[in-house]
């Protein structure tokens, strides 16, 4: 018989929906045991974490699937984005817009944006250390879907548009919408990740940068 629970709220898809497997034993710990970052509890390093695989690249470095050893979050699963730190330099500018890049990810506490639970660095790069969301990229579940039917697509235009009032409260310009920025829950829900060119703007100021990504501006 045909599954139909995303008939009745996309909030609750199924993995044959989502196109993933389930989670295994490992996969479930649960993280809420450890709260996401603030700014007074930036920590850790990279030897306190079993690196697994390779996630994906970008122009801005690689992310990895890694596993927190000891603590009160031991075997959780996390998304590990490691950046040279060259690379970051030259693509912000200046240390400056760097530090602002981590500090705008500390700052940030949403349901439906990408939660930072540890960030450190050494010499060479700079690492971010944020929840592992395994239902994948959006652009990819949309290649795997095809068209959305009327209610799931209301139902993940709410859900952007919330993450962006909320950033936007908080005088945060995104400035990089796209579909391979959105990240999927295994529940269904979907994420802002990837804040390379998001900005801070002071109340009455004004941003004249043409950046994002062709084909989406």
């Amino acid at each position: 018989m045909k599954n139909h629970v995303m008939d009745k709220d996309p909030q609750y898809a199924t993995h044959e929906r989502i196109g993933i497997e389930p989670l295994s034993e490992l996969e479930t710990t649960d993280i809420s045991v450890i709260n996401p970052v603030n700014k007074k509890e930036i920590g850790s390093k990279v030897e306190d974490f079993n690196l697994l695989k390779t996630l994906g690249m970008g122009g801005q470095g690689r992310v990895l699937l890694v596993s927190k050893i000891g603590g009160v979050d031991e075997k959780c699963l996390y998304a590990m984005k490691i950046v040279r730190k060259i690379k970051f330099l030259r693509f912000l500018k200046t240390a400056t817009a760097a530090r602002l890049e981590r500090d705008l990810l500390v700052d940030i506490k949403h349901q439906f944006i990408v939660k930072l639970f540890y960030t450190f660095q050494n010499k060479k790069r700079l690492y971010l250390v944020m929840e592992f969301l395994q239902g994948g990229d959006f652009h990819s579940f949309l290649q795997r879907v095809g068209t959305l039917r009327e209610f799931e697509a209301r139902f993940y235009i709410a859900q952007l548009t919330l993450a962006l009032e909320y950033l936007h409260m908080k005088n945060i310009l995104y400035r990089d919408l796209k579909t391979s920025n959105i990240l999927m829950s295994i529940s269904g829900d979907v994420k802002l990740i990837d804040f390379g060119m998001s900005k801070y703007l002071k109340e009455k100021s004004r941003t004249y940068t043409l950046c994002g990504t062709p084909g989406h501006m």
